[in-house]
């Protein structure tokens, strides 16, 4: 199996339970030594999907030879934050919460390593063709100073995932939406399975205790829809407004299987 230069490597204190198990590799389909001799900014662009074919996370680090490695948005981001001194050193942390610190900056991890994308709609990707910069649409230094990702958009050229924003979806819209999720801290939190059972469990003991008080069939059917309501606009309101991902499905099916 092929060698990757040292200089491509990371600094990863991970003092978190994330093993990268999924991302640790034994061979790689390296690229042109002239790439690898004549610049350090080469990383790893290999996406991930979900067992039903939908790309919604994106991978952090990835293991090689017991090495890590950044993911190519990762170390973008990391550049950007020491060239504008927002970081000092080019260590990365990921703590106990499963978080990659920088700066002020943290990156939530779920369990695996990913980061949960939080999408938002083409409007807000700005989209510049690439014959109106090389036809001088724009004024010289318009560029400077700004993160630009260049890659193909068109179905026909192969870099298509499929997202819950689209079925065909261009790869370089998703490197942007990471730059973005964590330029604003907007990528989704997901609460981990221990906290949902408890959440769920003291819903149910909470719907459990009224049941048990009230007397009047009606008004237990008003109360239980009422309970589940509630904890629908809860759920809905965590990830609208803090990007927190709660269970809903299971607890919504415990409240009613509590009531019958």
């Amino acid at each position: 199996s092929p060698e990757l230069p040292l200089v491509l490597a990371s600094n990863l204190d991970n003092k978190s339970d994330i093993t990268f198990d999924k991302f640790n590799f034994t061979n790689l389909r390296g690229t042109m030594d002239e790439l690898f001799k004549g610049t350090k900014n080469i990383d790893f662009i290999n996406f991930a999907r979900d067992d039903d074919g939908m790309s919604r996370r994106v991978p952090s680090f990835f293991i090689y030879k017991e090495r890590y490695y950044p993911y190519i948005s990762m170390k973008l981001i990391q550049e950007y934050f020491l060239k504008h001194k927002i970081i000092e050193s080019k260590k990365f942390v990921i703590n106990q919460n499963r978080q990659v610190v920088m700066g002020d900056k943290t990156v939530q991890l779920d369990e695996e390593g990913f980061m949960i994308l939080n999408w938002f709609a083409n409007k807000d990707i700005y989209e510049i063709p690439f014959w109106e910069v090389i036809e001088g649409k724009f004024d010289k230094g318009y560029f400077k100073g700004k993160i630009v990702c260049i890659g193909a958009s068109a179905n026909s050229l192969g870099d298509i995932k499929s997202t819950p924003l689209k079925q065909y979806y261009p790869g370089v819209k998703i490197t942007a939406t990471y730059l973005n999720n964590i330029f604003n801290q907007t990528s989704i939190k997901k609460i981990d399975f221990k906290k949902n059972v408890l959440i769920t469990f003291s819903a149910i003991l909470v719907l459990i205790a009224l049941l048990i008080w009230l007397n009047s069939n009606w008004i237990s059917t008003l109360v239980t829809v009422s309970f589940a309501l509630g904890y629908f606009i809860l759920t809905t309101v965590a990830m609208g407004k803090n990007y927190i991902w709660m269970d809903c499905a299971y607890p919504l099916f415990l409240i009613f299987f509590t009531f019958t």
